[in-house]
């Protein structure tokens, strides 16, 4: 692996409710923070008031005149569940890892938390959802793969973690970026690197109809040769970025849509972790999650890391 582009995992922090997503979170959190020998931390939101508190306030002497009874008895329920489960799960005790409860609305106090933490990757719990809940709810994780401000590892329990880690590669600017988080988890967890990328097959029918109403002239698809061609480049090119980046794998190029190959590949190896890319944007988008990526990050049957660069996000 080259040492320029690999990513900084030196802070993990986990966000938790305590449900099935969050046990989840909290086994993968502590997996990447033992082989990557980083420091655990978690959060918890609880909605009610827009005040924070932290570990800090939580162990202080509690004060009427400085916060409500009610407010305090929550924070310390919360704490000390996490406390009992983060053991259950990792074994870790409570003198070993960083607790912040919060209030407030989860999804700004986790990014508030992940910025004061420092955090290099920040893990939540994912479930796939049907299409119409996607639509009417929306989901806590899909806003934090937009906002947070480092990068964002979705985790599933699919009950088996040693398949390989799948790149999913754009040959664009993002690739080099995918493709050292992804040598980073591979060579950490001991499993296969696949790097990925599917070349369009021709502009879609809306696309070509666009076209042709704007401009009159109905654009060609691509003939087989032509095809074949773009293929070869596309796998050359490919293969010249995991050298750049002094990864070792496999490489895959198809035709096809993006996601579906990325989903189909994923799991016909049984992957146990899928590497997907992001957009930095300037204030306030700040970052802008492809539709591509999105996708991947709900349906994949495995858990997914969004790679977010450490320099960029810096200078955001």
């Amino acid at each position: 692996m080259n040492p320029a582009i690999l990513p900084a995992i030196n802070r993990i922090l986990v966000a938790t409710d305590l449900d099935a997503g969050g046990d989840a979170a909290l086994r993968l959190a502590d997996k990447w923070a033992r082989a990557f020998d980083a420091s655990f931390g978690v959060v918890s939101v609880a909605t009610g008031t827009t005040r924070r508190f932290s570990e800090s306030m939580v162990q202080a002497p509690f004060d009427p005149g400085d916060r409500e009874p009610d407010v305090h008895e929550e924070v310390e329920r919360r704490r000390l569940a996490i406390e009992t489960r983060v053991r259950q799960l990792t074994g870790r005790s409570r003198e070993t890892f960083p607790c912040f409860v919060e209030y407030g609305v989860p999804v700004d106090e986790i990014v508030a938390r992940t910025e004061t933490y420092s955090a290099d990757v920040l893990v939540v719990g994912g479930r796939k959802h049907s299409r119409l809940e996607r639509m009417l709810l929306g989901s806590v994780a899909t806003s934090l793969l937009r906002k947070a401000p480092c990068a964002v590892l979705v985790a599933r329990d699919t009950g088996d973690d040693t398949g390989p880690v799948v790149a999913a590669c754009d040959l664009a600017a993002t690739t080099t970026e995918v493709l050292g988080w992804a040598s980073r988890a591979a060579s950490a967890h001991g499993t296969q690197l696949i790097a990925t990328h599917a070349v369009a097959g021709g502009l879609s029918d809306a696309a070509a109809l666009a076209t042709a109403t704007f401009s009159g002239i109905v654009p060609p698809t691509p003939n087989p040769e032509q095809s074949r061609e773009l293929h070869i480049a596309a796998r050359g090119a490919l293969e010249a970025s995991m050298t750049a980046a002094g990864a070792q794998g496999r490489v895959y190029v198809d035709t096809g849509e993006s996601g579906a190959f990325v989903l189909e590949t994923a799991k016909g190896w049984n992957a146990s972790l899928i590497v997907v890319g992001s957009r930095h944007h300037s204030a306030p988008a700040r970052w802008v999650l492809g539709s591509v990526s999105e996708r991947i990050a709900r349906e994949a049957d495995c858990s997914v890391l969004l790679a977010r660069d450490r320099v960029a996000r810096a200078l955001s």
